[in-house]
């Protein structure tokens, strides 16, 4: 018996279910024209895409036990599973696709898509037991200038059984009568979860035991997608998505104290640590100094050292415990920098109400 929600019977565009025996396709990528009127739609700041995401499971490989299993995976309250197999010699042979309608975020001022973040589990079908589990981000398998993305893939299990599958993703035409309700929820019946947009909005994922782990191309020479290499890719394009933010956020606060002077008192990076994954902003009335918007910029210049120095420990081989102890370090670092550039968003909004306030008076200063 299958794990997770079962679409009804003729429901086949909507089916989270498995499919067995089911071919893989073959899509060519072509660039998406001016005429792809109805394919994407502007919401929020954001540009939103809704694609077919399709996982063709192949197989389990070195996998030690003999009792039937299911693969799930799993985003938010719902999931999708394969229907149950059994190993033979170390191997489980699934060769089920699971498909669903997703949707994914761009936001105006970035390239790509924002994380999707799916859980995957193998379990035992008798006890509901968790045999070996791992993570991934969907979005890194779908571009926003290609109609549609076929990857196969690898991914090592918490229990050291590797999955081979292949993920394509595939664009679909917008149904137009999509709307943005007040919670942020989105009206369509196809979303994945029931409140889509902004579930994976911080540029920093503040769960740092929910970081996606990657996976490796078949044929990859570097590995599995636990590699270190991996995860080094996966910070440092978290920490130059952060920088890029930053600097427009610098530009921003450079202009707006030119009319006025520092709102509020300057709080501690204890103190301000105050939101939560929703992005609800503080009260404000505690606006942070502008002196906190240096403090970010150098920050930014120490992570950006200490991830050079990740890459020649890499370079050198050294021990996996000393590399383990330094992303961790620079996990933290990242958390506390998005903690610093939502800082400077409300400060920004504090110095604009002062820049307005100013002009009605007439009376232009220098910060």
């Amino acid at each position: 018996m299958a794990f997770g929600r079962e679409a009804a019977p003729g429901d086949e565009n909507d089916n989270f279910g498995s499919q067995e025996n089911r071919s893989i396709r073959k899509f060519g990528s072509r660039l998406l024209g001016a005429g792809s009127v109805g394919n994407v739609v502007r919401l929020g700041g954001k540009t939103k895409y809704v694609y077919d995401l399709e996982v063709m499971v192949e197989s389990v490989e070195s996998f030690s036990g003999t009792e039937p299993v299911v693969l799930v995976i799993e985003r938010g309250n719902e999931s999708l599973s394969t229907t149950p197999v059994t190993s033979s010699g170390g191997r489980i042979e699934v060769e089920q696709t699971l498909s669903k309608k997703v949707t994914f975020f761009r936001p105006a001022d970035m390239p790509d898509f924002q994380k999707k973040i799916f859980k995957m589990f193998l379990k035992d079908t008798g006890s509901n037991s968790i045999l070996g589990k791992t993570n991934f981000d969907a979005a890194a398998y779908a571009e926003p200038e290609e109609q549609s993305m076929q990857r196969r893939l690898k991914f090592e299990l918490s229990n050291r059984a590797s999955v081979i599958m292949t993920i394509t993703t595939t664009l679909l035409s917008m149904d137009r009568g999509l709307t943005e309700s007040a919670d942020g929820s989105v009206g369509d019946s196809g979303s994945f979860i029931p409140s889509d947009v902004g579930s994976d909005e911080l540029a920093v994922d503040f769960d740092l035991d929910d970081e996606p782990v990657g996976a490796a191309k078949i044929g990859d020479p570097h590995g599995g997608g636990n590699s270190l290499d991996s995860r080094l890719d996966y910070l440092t394009k978290q920490k130059m998505d952060l920088e890029k933010e930053n600097a427009r956020l610098k530009k921003e606060l450079a202009s707006a104290g030119t009319f006025g002077k520092r709102i509020g008192p300057r709080i501690p990076l204890s103190s301000r640590n105050m939101y939560n994954r929703a992005g609800r902003a503080p009260d404000s009335s505690s606006a942070p100094s502008t002196v906190n918007n240096a403090e970010m910029v150098a920050e930014n210049e120490r992570l950006q050292a200490q991830l050079k120095e990740l890459e020649e420990k890499i370079r050198r081989e050294p021990g996996q415990g000393d590399l383990s102890e330094e992303l961790r370090k620079v996990k933290a670092s990242l958390v506390e920098i998005g903690v610093e550039k939502e800082a400077v968003e409300t400060e920004i909004r504090a110095l604009r109400a002062e820049q307005r306030k100013k002009r009605k008076m007439k009376k232009y200063r220098l910060g």
